[in-house]
Formats: structure tokens, sequence, C-alpha cells
């Protein structure tokens, strides 16, 4: 059985982990709403998806003290995001973490919150690009902390690969992907 990435086909992260997952011979797949696609989409989410996404959105819109989405461009892209991390064991992302440290900026934190809010303790790592820092979410102190142990791709079937379309440190960003283990 083929290994996973699920992520949104945006340009930026979602590009670079969909390439590198690519030359790693995964499978993957760029999640959109039909009617708004992502420049890499390759994979469109159903209308029970889509309710299901807003759902869960709204379920998670008081963590990130946000309202749930309005427009419609908005909410295809958050109800998209949900089947980003729905199935996955294991999320990276790239972005800039909150002030407490307990989310992430951007759409990317809509995908965070959403798979802390699975409460399945899926390890969520980030690499913090403004930091320059890999964290992990620790579902204990529910913030994120430095990384304790690396996590390689390799160990998980489905993984979600996810982030900003601004990579501040690119290079670093790109050799961090590129040196884990995909096979």
């Amino acid at each position: 059985m083929a290994k996973t990435l699920y992520s949104g086909g945006a340009y930026g992260s979602d590009k670079l982990f969909g390439d590198i997952a690519t030359l790693n011979n995964w499978e993957v797949k760029h999640f959109y709403t039909i009617g708004y696609t992502t420049p890499f989409g390759n994979q469109p989410i159903t209308n029970k998806e889509y309710e299901e996404g807003l759902q869960i959105a709204k379920n998670v819109a008081s963590k990130l003290r946000r309202n749930a989405p309005q427009e419609p461009y908005t909410k295809a892209l958050i109800a998209r995001n949900w089947m980003q991390v729905k199935d996955t064991e294991c999320v990276y992302a790239i972005g800039s973490v909150n002030q407490q440290m307990n989310g992430v900026l951007g759409g990317t934190g809509w995908a965070i919150a959403m798979t802390i809010w699975r409460n399945a303790n899926i390890p969520i790592i980030l690499f913090e690009h403004q930091m320059q820092q890999i964290l992990e979410y620790d579902y204990t102190l529910h913030q994120f902390v430095k990384i304790k142990a690396k996590r390689n791709p390799i160990e998980f079937e489905r993984i979600t690969g996810i982030g900003t379309r601004e990579i501040y440190c690119k290079n670093d960003a790109i050799k961090l992907i590129e040196h884990m283990k995909w096979k």
C-alpha cells in the first residue's frame, strides 16, 4: 500500500511537501473544494465532506478566538483543511506559532486546531520559520514546545504536510523536509 501525503495544493509549503513526497514515491492528495481550486489541487472534496469541514470549523473557532468562516472562498479553504487532517497520523507544518505558543497563525492554524480537536494525540511537528526552530505540540501542556524526539514520515502511512505560502527561510525548510526519512 502506498504511503500518502495530504495537503492543500497551494504555493509554498503545500507544494514543497508535495514535491518531496512525490520524489519519494508517495501518493499526494492536494485537497480542494470544487469551484475553488488551488494551484496544485488534485483531490476534490465532496459536498458531504465540505459540510463536515464547516461543522468542524465551527467547533474549533472558539479555540482560535475567531469567528467561523463566512465568506464563500474562506469557507472553501477551511472546509478542505479538515480533509487534510481528518485521517492523518502525523502533521508536519511550516508556519508561525502564536504568542501563547498554543496555536499557529493564519490558515494553517485552522488545520492544526482541527487536529488538536480530534483529541487523538496525533503528532504535530511545526517548523517555526521565523524562530527557525522545530516545535511539537504537547497535548498535556496544550502548547508547542521544543521537539523532544525526531519523527520521520517513514514511521506513518498517512501524513499531512501543510503551511504558509510565504516561507521566510525557504532553503532551511527545504533541507529540513529533504532530510526527513521518507523511505
